[in-house]
């Protein structure tokens, strides 16, 4: 397994490096406390050390930095002493990492032979995996429950918020080798995304970057899982965002001083559509998909609008009579329905064709 450590090459002083890699020896050593000589830290150069062993280390599920029995002793000669402590007793622990291993194992077991040629393909089938099996916990987020911010509420019970959803897709990419981090920040959604999106309002948010044929794309499993729906539709609309797109819905968190993204140009090559040949800058290349599908009586298609192509605004808004006007006529076809992502520019049809 290859780890990504983004995180931790953000930490640009040796000092803080140092601490990042002593904790984590503490933490597979069994110990609850580390040691830093002579790093004179404030808390937030601690803090900053914290979050990045969590977003790095999705699997540590069961170690806990900030509540309490979580202590910072600072010594005169700067040497600084954290004390951090494990939700779980070492019977429970052990008991849950082995269930958490059986699962990866099962997944990884699971993959078809057709995928595993191709870290794209990988990562797309656990993002449908991820889609198809596990639901938004709205009730467990009312009731703050722990374990749907980490692995353990995906694994367990299948149910988990955004944070949750982030920290299990990037556990499953980085054990097949495919470079994948976590990445946290704010969303600013207007009243339009609101009425479609699982978390209600603007806030928090966690999502995912990833690394495939060396080339950087953003991936939101928590937004596509919302889209889901009971008739065998996943939705790919925040597969493979570049910057631009992934802009127009969230701001990520600078956490340290100086921190570097990769630059995510696009969309292109790691967006789903792009790759599908679903990504449309004019009407005919809509009709023609439409027709195509239609032909193939597939139940459900969905397609990008390129921004960048022939008056798109007016795209987006005549889309919807064209295609009904062309539904009219269509041979099978006995009634559909349709969604729009606005700030995507997606579009998802369902069909339902005649006996």
């Amino acid at each position: 397994m290859k780890k990504t450590l983004f995180y931790y090459t953000q930490l640009r002083d040796d000092r803080s490096r140092m601490l990042y890699r002593n904790i984590l020896q503490s933490i597979r050593e069994g110990k609850n406390e580390a040691l830093a000589k002579n790093v004179h830290f404030s808390l937030d150069d601690v803090t900053k050390v914290y979050h990045a062993i969590q977003n790095d280390y999705p699997e540590l599920f069961f170690v806990d930095f900030f509540g309490d029995g979580c202590y910072l002793t600072w010594q005169k000669n700067g040497d600084i002493k954290v004390e951090f402590r494990y939700i779980f007793n070492p019977e429970i622990k052990k008991a849950k990492r082995k269930e958490n291993e059986n699962f990866i194992q099962y997944i990884i077991s699971h993959i078809p032979d057709s995928v595993c040629p191709s870290q794209y393909l990988t990562a797309l089938w656990l993002h449908d995996l991820l889609v198809s099996n596990m639901r938004y916990d709205h009730a467990g987020r009312e009731k703050k429950l722990r374990e749907i911010y980490t692995v353990e509420g995906g694994i367990s019970s299948k149910k988990a918020v955004c944070a949750g959803v982030a920290r299990l897709y990037m556990m499953l990419c980085e054990r097949l080798d495919i470079w994948c981090t976590y990445i946290v920040g704010d969303t600013h959604l207007d009243e339009e995304d609101k009425k479609t999106n699982a978390e209600g309002s603007s806030g928090r948010h966690a999502w995912n970057l990833l690394r495939l044929d060396g080339e950087y794309a953003y991936t939101d499993v928590t937004w596509d899982l919302q889209n889901d729906d009971s008739s065998g539709y996943i939705s790919h609309t925040y597969f493979g965002m570049c910057d631009e797109q992934c802009s127009r819905t969230r701001k990520r968190e600078y956490y340290f001083e100086g921190i570097q993204y990769p630059i995510c140009s696009g969309p292109g090559y790691l967006n789903y559509y792009v790759r599908e040949h679903c990504f449309f800058s004019n009407i005919k290349e809509v009709l023609s998909h439409i027709q195509k599908e239609t032909t193939a009586r597939k139940g459900h298609t969905e397609f990008m609008i390129n921004p960048c192509g022939e008056a798109y605004e007016k795209l987006l808004e005549f889309i919807p009579q064209w295609i009904s006007n062309y539904l009219h006529q269509a041979a099978g076809v006995r009634k559909w329905s349709w969604t729009k992502d606005h700030k995507m520019l997606v579009f998802h049809y369902r069909f339902e064709y005649v006996d």
